[in-house]
């Protein structure tokens, strides 16, 4: 029993190593991998563990009464609904990562910079989803005539090369935890594919005709599926914090209305005096910052707005030697509106946003995106591409 449980659990004991791997990475990345982990299960359970348990009596049966034609019959089946089911799920798994993570687990102390990271990983595992539902397929294949021996060495031999994938991808490739994902995932493909070569090769397997014409219609109807699903979702980098899965929303209360935005508008029509920063801890400087934004804004007649980033630039640009954060975006938001700012613009803080100019960020985002009047910023605030900008230019 307990080596035919080893033939279809590697990506289990993977996951194990995995986080001894991960422990050595950037803070957050096991929690990272479990999340993304917990989603890829769902479809791996549902679909894998289900038709594995009713492929295998079924198997034996056929193996019991020398039914040879029958036993690669049952086989074809159990490929084809696998082929038929896991590869949408792989495919919707990964284009609704970011909406998926947001709605179950952006809440509390999981940030922004969490979903994105957690969004990775669950890429990465998606890509070998179709490979671990199929050894749950494959495997049984051997067991329902007493071969356990053949998945078991296959088990092993996929682990080892797992193994090797992960230090490749982690300090050759540098992908961090999503190269321990990856890993994961191209071993279950892996996996199938010589359970399924050792099938062939042993004579139990005869494909049953119309596989080609059957894998050009799954094929066009994944792709227009993939479309539905982008028009359908829109932007995912446009999901608000705190707020759901909008563009703009308002945070109220009997107090206070604010508006939250995860993009920058096209134009505004209202002055405003904005004061930029991460705002992390909101301790007495950022406090003396805010509470002379709101007199200026007042004095001036300008809208109070804050301009913060998600993620923090230093877990962008050295997430591992990133220091541990003492506010959460909740936290900042809720500071935000009991001061009385009525707009935040929390900015996407990649790779496009990091090589912008002092010169665009002035002129794009400061004058013609937000109309500032006034901006005040801390005395190291600096801005742009290698932080050319600074309160002197």
């Amino acid at each position: 029993m307990g080596p035919a449980v080893l033939g279809v659990s590697v990506t289990q004991v993977s996951l194990i190593i995995n986080t001894v791997f991960a422990s050595f990475l950037a803070t957050g990345s096991v929690s990272w991998l479990y999340y993304a982990d917990r989603l890829m299960e769902f479809p791996t359970g549902l679909l894998g563990v289900a038709l594995g348990t009713i492929l295998l009596p079924s198997l034996s049966k056929a193996y019991a009464s020398e039914d040879e034609k029958e036993y690669s019959e049952l086989l074809d089946w159990g490929l084809r609904l696998t082929f038929m089911l896991a590869a949408p799920a792989a495919m919707a798994l990964a284009v609704l990562a970011t909406p998926l993570v947001t709605t179950l687990f952006h809440y509390g102390e999981f940030t922004a910079n969490d979903v994105a990271m957690t969004h990775q990983a669950l890429v990465a595992y998606s890509i070998g989803l179709l490979g671990l539902i199929l050894v749950k397929i494959l495997a049984p294949g051997f067991y329902a005539r007493q071969n356990i021996k053949t998945p078991v060495k296959i088990a092993m031999f996929t682990l080892l090369i797992t193994q090797v994938m992960n230090l490749i991808f982690i300090f050759g490739l540098h992908l961090g935890h999503a190269g321990l994902a990856l890993a994961i995932g191209l071993g279950a493909c892996m996996n199938a594919l010589l359970l399924f070569y050792h099938l062939k090769k042993a004579n139990i397997f005869q494909a049953q005709s119309g596989w080609w014409l059957f894998l050009f219609k799954l094929a066009i109807a994944i792709v227009v599926m993939y479309f539905v699903l982008q028009w359908a979702m829109g932007d995912a980098s446009d999901c608000v914090v705190c707020v759901g899965y909008k563009t703009t929303s308002f945070y109220a209360t009997s107090k206070a209305l604010m508006q939250i935005f995860r993009h920058t508008p096209n134009a505004r029509h209202a002055d405003s005096a904005i004061a930029i920063g991460n705002f992390d801890g909101l301790h007495l400087g950022h406090q003396a910052l805010l509470a002379r934004l709101l007199a200026t804004a007042k004095t001036k007649g300008l809208m109070p707005t804050v301009m913060t980033f998600e993620p923090h630039p230093r877990e962008f640009f050295t997430p591992e030697k990133a220091p541990a954060r003492l506010s959460s975006m909740r936290e900042k938001l809720e500071y935000f509106k009991e001061a009385g700012i009525k707009e935040v613009y929390i900015s996407r803080f990649n790779a496009q946003f990091a090589a912008m100019s002092a010169a665009d960020f002035m002129q794009k985002i400061l004058r013609d995106a937000l109309n500032a009047n006034t901006v005040l910023v801390g005395g190291d605030f600096c801005f742009g591409a290698k932080r050319q900008g600074n309160i002197q230019t």
